[in-house]
């Protein structure tokens, strides 16, 4: 490696770390999902996205299809690729956050009971709309900022039951 990338480097892991808490990363525009589950998939639908201020977004879904009961144990995988100049590195799974597996989102992710009902959740079709905080994070926006790309898949034991695609801007 050449010495002045790498002292580049050094610099700006340096200036990450020394970096005092930032505001809340936002999402730049409206984002919304597409369904990758197919038309026979148990969970069926899109949401959207929408930034509301400063560090909360809007989502919103309507015409969810849920077409069985819902309950334990539900597992979340959920991929997150940023874009780093021509190709898309993914982003690793710390502290909960990025490319991680949720093995019971039923235990895991409480909502709050205006957006999403609780565990065991019926089937019927949803109509969701709320509005989500964003936490302060320590990392500077200047380092995280970017494209990204999401796969969302719910599995109950092997078998998955949806998936949901979102490409998104921080």
């Amino acid at each position: 490696m050449n010495f002045s990338i790498y002292i580049s480097m050094l610099c700006l892991i340096a200036a990450a770390l020394v970096h005092e808490k930032t505001s809340a990363l936002t999402i730049a525009s409206y984002a919304r999902s597409t369904d990758c589950g197919g038309s026979s998939a148990t969970v069926r639908g899109t949401f959207s996205v929408d930034p509301v201020g400063s560090n909360s977004v809007s989502l919103s879904a309507s015409g969810i299809h849920v077409d069985e009961d819902l309950d334990y144990p539900l597992k979340a995988v959920v991929e997150i690729e940023k874009k780093v100049l021509w190709w898309w590195a993914t982003v690793p799974c710390a502290y909960g956050y990025g490319s991680c597996t949720y093995n019971d989102v039923c235990e895991q992710f409480v909502a709050p009971s205006d957006l999403w009902p609780d565990c065991p959740i019926p089937s019927s079709t949803y109509n969701v709309q709320g509005v989500i905080d964003i936490p302060s994070t320590w990392i500077p926006s200047w380092l995280v900022g970017g494209d990204y790309r999401a796969r969302i898949k719910l599995y109950k034991y092997s078998r998955q039951l949806g998936c949901n695609d979102l490409n998104f801007r921080i």
